[in-house]
């Protein structure tokens, strides 16, 4: 018979093997619900690729389908001329698009560049005002300088303005880099000029320029609040009366505004106006949770998939030009309803 030293190493080897196989087992169950949970996520992952891939077909489709000619006039049908511009829908309001099976988990909005101010198509002048908005009349010598350093950043030569900025100044910085000297590429590259990134706060200068298209001015109808806020001429209370008055009706002319604004403003918003569209857009994808229910705070910042596109007649897709996987949406007064709440085109 073992004596009891023997017996307890038995017990003792068997405890451990007891517990080494538990371990063993618990490792291999967390394992498995790790990979599961992997597994699920890719197949989400996939899936919401899926959805937005299919949205932004059906928004570009939607975008030829507005170039197409107006149907023929259908009995107790509003005259032509008394419709609503389709091209105006285009101003950020969530899209029930023309198509269905529109997924269902993705809100589709559409911004006209015709609403953004085009930087490369700015005068001096513009760009003077534009600053003036920000730093006031009094601070003559910043302006200035400022200005100086916007056209030594556009103009072909290395010849320093009196206050501006060329090579030298760029290059004595703590990261260096070559100023354009010429027209912008990029709507961010406005922060790269000396002083501009003190100016320009906007929480997404996207939101509010643009450097596609030939327009020189905005259409109303179709700008978002940051850009209100940025040209000449408007107050805060006229800004929310051109936001709330477009959801109801279309500004087709100057006088439609002078209902809503007064004359000495508005005789300083005429030179930033532009009623008409443009044949670039940027298309937002927001992918939502079904769960909410109540609107997002208006100072949080809301991303989508924003995919910036030329559109060239109706015969082909339309040319991509710039992808943003993670894209601010501007505040153009529908960007902020519930998710869940999506708005109707009304659109006859």
């Amino acid at each position: 018979m073992p004596n009891k030293k023997q017996q307890g190493m038995v017990l003792i080897i068997v405890l451990w093997f007891i517990i080494l196989v538990t371990i063993l087992v618990f490792t291999l169950a967390s394992e498995t619900r790790l990979s599961a949970t992997m597994v699920s996520h890719h197949q989400q992952a996939v899936m919401q690729r899926a959805d937005l891939l299919k949205a932004l077909r059906l928004a570009e489709m939607e975008l030829l389908l507005s170039r197409m000619p107006e149907p023929p006039k259908k009995d107790n049908e509003e005259e032509l001329e008394d419709r609503k511009n389709p091209y105006y829908r285009f101003d950020g309001r969530p899209l029930t698009l023309s198509y269905p099976n529109q997924p269902e988990n993705i809100v589709i909005r559409i911004y006209d560049h015709a609403g953004r101010l085009n930087l490369r198509r700015l005068a001096p002048h513009q760009m003077q005002a534009l600053l003036t908005r920000y730093i006031g009349t009094e601070d003559k010598e910043r302006l200035n300088q400022l200005m100086d350093a916007w056209q030594d950043w556009i103009d072909p030569d290395d010849l320093e303005r009196l206050n501006g900025a060329e090579s030298k100044y760029y290059q004595d910085l703590e990261n260096p880099y070559e100023p354009r000297q010429g027209l912008l590429e990029t709507v961010e590259e406005l922060l790269l000029i000396r002083g501009f990134a003190e100016i320009f706060t906007l929480r997404d200068l996207n939101s509010a320029f643009t450097i596609y298209g030939n327009n020189n001015g905005i259409n109303p109808n179709l700008a978002s609040r940051e850009i209100l806020e940025t040209v000449p001429g408007l107050s805060a209370e006229s800004i929310e009366k051109i936001l709330q008055a477009r959801q109801e009706k279309e500004f087709k002319n100057n006088q439609d505004l002078n209902e809503i604004m007064e004359a000495t403003e508005l005789n300083e918003f005429i030179p930033w106006i532009h009623f008409t569209n443009s044949s670039f857009y940027t298309i937002a994808l927001q992918i939502i949770d079904p769960n909410i229910t109540t609107p997002p705070d208006p100072d949080e910042v809301q991303q989508a998939f924003m995919v910036t596109v030329q559109v060239m007649g109706t015969s082909r897709p339309p040319q991509v030009l710039r992808v943003d996987p993670y894209g601010v949406l501007p505040d153009s007064g529908y960007a902020f309803l519930p998710a869940i709440d999506k708005a109707e085109d009304n659109i006859n």
